[in-house]
């Protein structure tokens, strides 16, 4: 109980701020979800197709999420405390639909992501160089990212600014 109410502490105030969930804030931890989400699918497909060793596929994702662990942080903390206020508030049916419809959509925005990346290349070229890429940080969550300064807005109001990546 105590896990849970340090939880909302920390969260709570973030998503309260601008008086209620922000549609930039929506969206950009909606990107970060999608970008996981696309990592755990080129992951899954290309090692699958056997186009890339599961343990080149495994160690990229890693040292990406290490590299982005303030942001996954932040869109994690900050969905939970959404959907904990969204159950308080219509019910915890209701937050299990809004939670099925936002899985559909992020895994719907991954399913569009692959398919840019296959367009360009065939699988067997596609994930190589899709992990060397995730390996040099290409994708990371940088000044460059959707939504940056949103997200890091969001990593300040938690107090972790000093946890930012220096870009």
């Amino acid at each position: 109980m105590l896990k849970i109410a340090l939880f909302l502490a920390l969260f709570a105030p973030m998503i309260a701020s601008a008086g209620d969930p922000t549609q930039e804030r929506n969206e950009a931890v909606a990107t970060v979800s999608t970008s996981v989400v696309t990592l755990q699918k080129m992951e899954s497909q290309c090692v699958n197709a056997k186009t890339i060793a599961a343990s080149t596929a495994k160690n990229a994702i890693d040292g990406w999420r290490m590299r982005n662990d303030v942001f996954l942080y932040t869109q994690s903390g900050y969905l939970n405390a959404y959907f904990k206020g969204y159950a308080k508030e219509y019910g915890e049916a209701a937050a299990q639909t809004q939670r099925k419809a936002l899985n559909a959509d992020i895994n719907a925005a991954a399913d569009g992501n692959i398919k840019v990346l296959l367009d360009k290349k065939n699988l067997k070229q596609a994930c190589p160089s899709f992990f060397e890429a995730l390996n040099k940080g290409k994708y990371d969550i940088n000044i460059n990212y959707p939504y940056y300064p949103t997200l890091k807005e969001m990593v300040e109001l938690l107090g972790l600014a000093d946890r930012l990546p220096k870009n």
